[in-house]
């Protein structure tokens, strides 16, 4: 067979052309397969769950991406504008609702009887039945004040700082211990604080104390917390006066500042010099400092025969007086079993270390803590501020006592009186 040559180009040609094509057919498939491989795993900002993207993204696609970034971003923007104006109607719902009733005020209410923390009480205390009624009754009364004591308000007129609000007398019991055997003395002790409060514009704080889990400590340890918690419920007050209970306000004109806490009062009452007392009655060879700066002044306390007295005293707002209270109630001082309880802790704290003393203002009894016996720097005199019934239990005395100094007081109302009385008269 005879191939002749022009039939051999036409072959080969064929042959190229066939290559050609298959060529051509492959290099598409692989540029498929690497654009594939080309993933964006995760969708655009915005565009939760949309589709894979393959491949160069054309502008008309990159701008409806834009779009959706911009659209979920303004709807996003726009439920935080929402969610922050629900939340500012329903604080403004809650501010205008009435206000409960303050016998139903839960801050101060005693607990039911079964749920009561179990303090250690001595023999002399009252029945459980009793201490349920009394505490209360002090609750309700702590939360309402009398009218006329509210008539009262700010008529003193003092001018010297601190003053008014800046100024809180605590009183806090659990209805328990010696004070219930003095006859109706929650409504006697909240009129008598409430209207001398009210006439020099200071906040009367009442805490019942049953609210505060003292692992075992007797009740007197709760005057620290209760003292942080004043400061606490009235951000404006500077200085907190703890006040027992059984003390009654005999002079209620006098005012604090003017009396005790301003710093020429302070420069006046402190005791330079003076020696501090062990509990045991005897004299220490730590005396109060000639330099002592009533400027840093942070605790004011009187000493009695047997040490500084904690029936009575004023703490300063700071983080000194925040410190303190929380040294002052370290465990270990109860562990160590302090006759006094707390009292001697303060006592020793006071004795024992410079530093401490060195903010601690000790003044003379009669200036803050008259009892209602002893003698001349001891006992109460006509012109002193308050009257401390303490140790009253020993001779199972207080009931008698209290109704003779109560009989004694002088009223806010007495005050006025006599103030009338001058200006008719012209005196000064």
């Amino acid at each position: 067979m005879v191939i002749r040559y022009s039939q051999i180009v036409i072959f080969l040609t064929a042959l190229g052309a066939l290559t050609v094509i298959l060529l051509t057919i492959f290099s598409a498939d692989e540029a498929v397969t690497r654009a594939t491989d080309v993933v964006v795993e995760t969708a655009p900002k915005g565009v939760e769950g949309a589709a894979i993207q393959v491949g160069p993204v054309s502008s008309t696609e990159q701008a409806k991406i834009e779009d959706v970034d911009k659209a979920a971003e303004a709807a996003g923007k726009a439920a935080a504008e929402k969610a922050a104006a629900d939340k500012a109607a329903a604080d403004k719902a809650a501010a205008d609702k009435p206000a409960d009733k303050p016998a139903e005020k839960p801050a101060d209410k005693p607990a039911d009887k079964a749920a009561k923390p179990k303090y250690d009480v001595d023999k002399d205390d009252v029945e459980e039945e009793e201490v349920g009624d009394v505490a209360d009754d002090a609750a309700d009364i702590a939360v309402a004040p009398t009218t006329a004591s509210k008539a009262f308000a700010g008529l003193a007129k003092d001018t010297v700082e601190p003053l008014g609000k800046k100024i809180a007398l605590l009183t806090a019991s659990d209805g328990r211990g010696n004070n219930a055997a003095i006859e109706g003395l929650f409504d006697m002790v909240t009129q008598n604080r409430q209207e001398y409060c009210d006439y020099h514009g200071y906040t009367h704080q009442f805490i019942n104390i049953t609210k505060y889990n003292l692992n075992g400590r007797p009740a007197v340890w709760s005057k620290l917390p209760a003292i942080s918690e004043t400061f606490e419920l009235n951000p404006e007050v500077e200085w907190v006066w703890w006040l027992d209970m059984d003390a009654i306000i005999m002079t209620p004109e006098i005012d604090l500042a003017t009396h005790v806490l301003s710093l020429k009062a302070l420069s006046e009452r402190v005791t330079f010099g003076k020696a501090l007392r062990y509990p045991n009655g005897k004299e220490s060879p730590v005396v109060v400092s000639e330099k002592y700066d009533v400027a840093g002044t942070n605790f004011v306390v009187a000493q009695d025969i047997n040490g500084v007295n904690a029936g009575s005293f004023m703490v300063r707002r700071s983080e000194w007086s925040k410190w303190f209270l929380d040294l002052w109630g370290d465990p270990l001082f109860y562990e160590r079993k302090f006759e006094r309880q707390e009292q001697d802790v303060l006592n020793h704290l006071i004795l024992h270390h410079a530093n401490i003393r060195d903010h601690v203002a000790v003044v003379s009894q009669r200036v803050i803590n008259a009892f209602s016996v002893g003698g001349r720097d001891m006992g109460w005199k006509t012109g002193d501020l308050t009257v401390h019934f303490a140790g009253c239990w020993v001779d199972n005395a207080c009931n008698q006592r209290w109704k003779d100094f109560w009989s004694r007081r002088k009223t806010v109302a007495d005050v006025l009186a006599e103030k009338d009385a001058k200006a008719a008269t012209g005196s000064a």
